[in-house]
């Protein structure tokens, strides 16, 4: 999953406690977590960031929106579900819940069709 995000966005900081939680219920599966920031400031930022709110998987650091464009993201947090073909399976717009079992489910599903 390819997670937009950025340290000065409410709605992302929000979100950071839920996919930190998914991140750790997926950790034996065939599943990883990227979380992709649009900070501008780079990783001093994001340094200070993770500090206070800790996050066990890759950030990446996407200063010129290159990345996010490619991708269509037009609002942060904004999450891509991706199968093992890089195809994108779903969109997910907004801080969502990632332990709403609505959710996992279509993350589980998805990893038995890989």
């Amino acid at each position: 999953m390819v997670n937009f995000w950025a340290t000065w966005c409410p709605s992302c900081v929000q979100e950071i406690p839920s996919l930190e939680a998914l991140n750790q219920v997926m950790k034996d599966k065939p599943f990883e977590i990227l979380a992709v920031s649009v900070d501008e400031e780079g990783w001093p930022a994001i340094d200070s960031f993770v500090k206070k709110f800790p996050m066990t998987f890759p950030i990446l650091l996407d200063v010129q929106g290159m990345v996010s464009s490619q991708y269509g993201t037009y609002q942060l947090p904004e999450s891509y579900l991706i199968d093992s073909k890089g195809k994108i399976i779903q969109k997910y717009i907004g801080s969502m819940n990632w332990m709403d079992p609505k959710i996992l489910g279509e993350i589980q599903n998805a990893l038995k069709n890989i």
